[in-house]
């Protein structure tokens, strides 16, 4: 599962969904199924297939409704198309969770992501009302 997230973090999104489809194909009980979809919804957003990645995002808060990534994602997602009241909303529960989260702490914790990936991603939590 970590070659998945390394290869999100590098920009190899299309190689990452084929990874992540088989990795759900093959384990369809996981408990943890949401951790797979999470890293769907990521893999689809640097894909820039924001409606996937909003899907994906939903599907994986519905089994573990405490995950600040999907939640983020889910913010991400829905500013880049455009509902601003509901990645607001997301930004709200991501900070309920992780109340100092800030632009700024994000990108501390997330040097691995490649720059453009990071852009992408910043700009659209940016978008959605995360604080700088």
């Amino acid at each position: 599962m970590e070659d998945e997230w390394i290869g999100r973090a590098l920009g190899n999104t299309d190689k990452s969904l084929e990874l992540l489809h088989r990795a759900d194909r093959l384990s369809p009980r996981d408990p943890r199924t949401w951790f797979i979809t999470t890293g769907l919804a990521m893999a689809y957003f640097n894909s820039e297939r924001f409606a996937e990645s909003v899907v994906c995002s939903k599907k994986a808060l519905a089994q573990n409704s405490r995950s600040a990534v999907a939640l983020r994602l889910l913010a991400a997602g829905l500013a880049r198309l455009g509902q601003k009241e509901q990645a607001n909303d997301a930004v709200r529960e991501v900070l309920k969770i992780e109340p100092q989260l800030t632009i700024s702490s994000l990108r501390t914790r997330m040097r691995m992501l490649e720059a453009s990936v990071w852009a992408r991603l910043s700009e659209a939590l940016r978008l959605a009302g995360l604080p700088e």
